[in-house]
């Protein structure tokens, strides 16, 4: 008695009869797929280790991009414009964090695909280094180096990591 419904079937006939359990198979002997088992496991260890290449990128990359979001949150110390902060210092930074969180994001819920979490990544990375260039003579350089420089750094990694993953994972599958 291998299921519940055997079970059932069992408890449900006459004393003294040995029933035989009836289980709903395919024609092919109980396989659901068609092709040689061989096969089938060929292809399924193919699948997975593909989605483990892009499992040690993503998490690579993932804390990466969460400590570019941490460095960029350290431009809020600065205080407001007043206080001698270039006018959009302390706003560039969060908004490009707040993409940043949207790849995070993103890089967990499609695992093959990432083309919106590399697009956000190097955007937010080409408008931090431009937006360093500016501030380059206006901010002191301690502060522009960690609020801007150090994440753009860690966008560009985590954008070439998942990149790199996902030609790997194309040679896998061509292969």
């Amino acid at each position: 008695m291998c299921c519940p419904d055997a079970q059932l079937f069992y408890m449900e006939t006459a004393p003294g009869t040995v029933p035989q359990p009836q289980h709903p198979r395919p024609p092919d002997g109980g396989r659901v797929d068609s092709r040689p088992l061989a096969e089938t496991f060929r292809a399924n260890a193919r699948r997975w280790k593909r989605w483990r290449a892009l499992g040690r990128a993503d998490m690579a990359a993932g804390v990466m991009t969460a400590l570019a979001i941490i460095f960029l949150a350290t431009s809020l110390l600065r205080g407001p414009p007043e206080a001698g902060n270039p006018a959009g210092f302390v706003m560039i930074a969060p908004l490009v964090a707040v993409g940043f969180f949207i790849a995070l994001i993103a890089m967990f819920l499609e695992r093959e695909r990432h083309g919106l979490v590399r697009a956000l990544l190097s955007v937010g990375t080409v408008v931090l280094a431009i937006a360093a260039w500016i501030y380059a003579g206006r901010v002191p350089i301690g502060t522009l180096t960690v609020a801007y420089w150090i994440p753009a750094v860690l966008g560009a990694a985590s954008a070439i990591i998942i990149a790199r993953a996902k030609l790997a994972v194309a040679r896998l599958k061509a292969g």
